[in-house]
């Protein structure tokens, strides 16, 4: 769970929701890569059009999350089995490690979001949900 953790529980919830279909990640991934000179407007349609899931047109606007999930096939198809098979357990580790970050002081909220602390789950929640940010770092 370790590259996402960081991530907004909005946008997890599409990583999760794509990781299911393999297929689609990829052909939207390529499709994103021939077609990233294109104005976001026309890529939107273009994306509307496709047969794919929704959360695999959501992640287009998150070019480097669906590159990142096509570079590494084979952690996102574990990724999707689980998901698929134990959503809740997959949850539930996601809660897991945010446990010790959020303790550590490291998991808290910014201007971009904010961090709920409840004794039995962490709620990270956009502030604007308009604008959803890709944390980068190292897992």
């Amino acid at each position: 769970m370790a590259p996402i953790t960081p991530y907004p529980d909005s946008l997890v919830a599409q990583i999760f929701a794509a990781a299911t279909d393999l297929s689609q990640v990829v052909e939207a991934d390529r499709f994103m890569e021939r077609n990233n000179s294109l104005p976001l407007s026309e890529l939107v349609r273009m994306v509307d059009e496709h047969p794919w899931d929704p959360s695999a047109k959501a992640l287009t606007v998150f070019p480097s999350v669906l590159s990142k999930l096509n570079r590494n096939l084979a952690w996102t198809t574990k990724l999707g089995n689980c998901y698929y098979k134990q959503p809740q357990d997959v949850m539930s580790a996601i809660q897991t490690t945010w446990d010790p970050a959020y303790v550590a002081g490291t998991l808290k909220t910014t201007p971009q979001q904010t961090v709920l602390y409840q004794p039995s789950s962490i709620v990270m929640q956009l502030l604007n949900p308009a604008v959803v940010g890709v944390p980068m770092y190292n897992p």
